[in-house]
């Protein structure tokens, strides 16, 4: 990504107030987003990149996440969204970890897309582009199974 520092992120909101409205940090750096929170502009929404930083920036302020994983776990994100403040908001957040860095630690975006194919039983969800390269069938397998073990499961998107 390309970092954009809080000095152009505010002449940005000076110049264009009525264009600019918000920021989705991608840094993967919490110390940046908290940054960007920690500015307080006026109607100016932050949303981090993943959900791994979903709970610390609800609760500093921020307005939520866009993330790749939501493609796979929008269910359980978007219940972390809207318990954020309750007393199981840790464990919620605890559990969104799991799945992300299981799949963060394979190739992301065909690992997202494996993990698509294996729910909706659909082999066409492996083709990626180059420069990616699909996941092996073991390597998917590998995937899908350590996802089951935390108890994973893609909900139906039809």
């Amino acid at each position: 990504g390309v970092n954009i520092s809080l000095e152009l992120i505010e002449r940005l909101i000076t110049r264009y107030p009525s264009v600019i409205a918000g920021i989705k940090d991608s840094s993967g750096n919490w110390e940046n987003t908290q940054s960007i929170l920690e500015r307080e502009w006026d109607d100016f929404r932050v949303f981090c990149g993943s959900e791994t930083f979903l709970l610390q920036t609800m609760r500093a302020g921020g307005s939520g996440c866009i993330s790749a994983t939501v493609n796979i776990n929008p269910s359980a994100i978007h219940n972390l969204y809207k318990e954020w403040k309750s007393n199981r908001a840790d464990d919620l957040q605890q559990r969104l970890n799991q799945v992300r860095h299981t799949v963060e630690a394979y190739p992301m975006i065909p690992a997202l897309k494996s993990v698509v194919s294996h729910y909706r039983k659909d082999l066409d969800w492996t083709i990626v582009r180059p420069p990616f390269i699909s996941l092996e069938q073991e390597t998917q397998q590998e995937l899908v199974q350590k996802l089951e073990s935390l108890g994973f499961e893609m909900p139906n998107l039809d």
